[in-house]
């Protein structure tokens, strides 16, 4: 209910430098569920910016077969 996760904000970032040090810290957080039930390989398909990520977000572990809990 608090918006998205700061991880998810980072997705517009033009590099992955960001992505990569909270993903060398914390793995898990790249199936993280976000506000709304998405996770942030969801969020790659929601914004035009944020497409540019989703290769690297799978390259990290990122669940392909993963199910958003949107509506």
């Amino acid at each position: 209910g608090g918006g998205y996760t700061p991880f998810v904000d980072l997705l517009r970032e033009k590099s992955t430098s960001a992505l990569s040090k909270i993903l060398d810290v914390r793995p898990d957080v790249v199936n993280e569920i976000t506000t709304g039930g998405a996770l942030p390989l969801h969020m790659c398909g929601m914004g035009r910016d944020n497409q540019f990520m989703t290769s690297f977000l799978i390259s990290r572990g990122a669940d392909i077969e993963g199910t958003s809990l949107c509506a």
